[in-house]
């Protein structure tokens, strides 16, 4: 995708919470000591649940820079898709006797949840099978500065997808304050190692990087995480 185009899909997402873009929502728990495993076959199931009513599920291990907990993930193609599904879990019996079973069982405690749009439209939500590790940057844009952040990530996106990167973009909804979420992803750690000694080399980074005005966003948090199979 153009440079322009990214943009211009990234100011309406901004407006619109992107009606053709997918959806992530993002669960994460906190296993109850000795109960990590019940928690995981709990996933499993709603997994298989979620994905029948039309979600694309997976699961995510923070690591370095997080609180080392796990996260549950659900992606759709569109706010319409994202509609249906939601109706369709919550006329699931399947789906009311699974979560009652678990809020018995109290193998884990949801620590926080979001929702998030994808700035880039032409993204599907069945994209990420082969994304194993990932590097995510959490920005809060000045008043009035989230153009002129969209428009530094569409620019930093064409210099870290030449580098190796997968690159995603997305704002917050739900349970999020608008904060702008930049996903670095790789298939593995040692294809992200060989990014980053890439990136320490690139000249065409490091001139992007002395254009940036610092005060248009704070970089409030930073990880790296990794793909759970479930």
């Amino acid at each position: 995708m153009r440079l322009k185009q990214w943009v211009l899909l990234g100011l309406l997402s901004t407006v619109s919470l992107g009606a053709q873009s997918e959806i992530l929502e993002v669960y994460r728990w906190q296993a109850t000591p000795g109960m990590a495993n019940e928690m995981l076959t709990t996933w499993r199931a709603a997994k298989a649940i979620h994905e029948k009513a039309g979600a694309k599920v997976y699961a995510i291990q923070g690591d370095i820079g997080s609180d080392l907990n796990p996260s549950y993930l659900m992606r759709w193609n569109s706010e319409a898709e994202w509609g249906a599904s939601k109706d369709a879990m919550a006329a699931s019996q399947e789906w009311q006797a699974l979560w009652a079973k678990a809020s018995a069982e109290g193998a884990a405690k949801l620590q926080w949840s979001m929702r998030a749009v994808n700035l880039d439209p032409s993204v599907k939500a069945n994209s990420f099978d082969d994304v194993n590790v990932f590097s995510l940057f959490i920005w809060r844009p000045a008043p009035g500065k989230t153009p002129d952040l969209i428009q530094a990530f569409a620019k930093s996106k064409q210099i870290h997808a030449a580098l190796g990167a997968r690159v995603e973009a997305y704002l917050e909804s739900f349970g999020g304050v608008s904060n702008l979420h930049y996903s670095l992803s790789f298939e593995s750690w040692s294809a992200m190692a060989a990014f980053n000694q890439k990136l320490e080399r690139s000249e065409e980074w490091a001139k992007f990087r002395a254009e940036i005005d610092p005060q248009n966003a704070t970089l409030i948090d930073s990880f790296t995480a990794s793909q759970i199979p479930l």
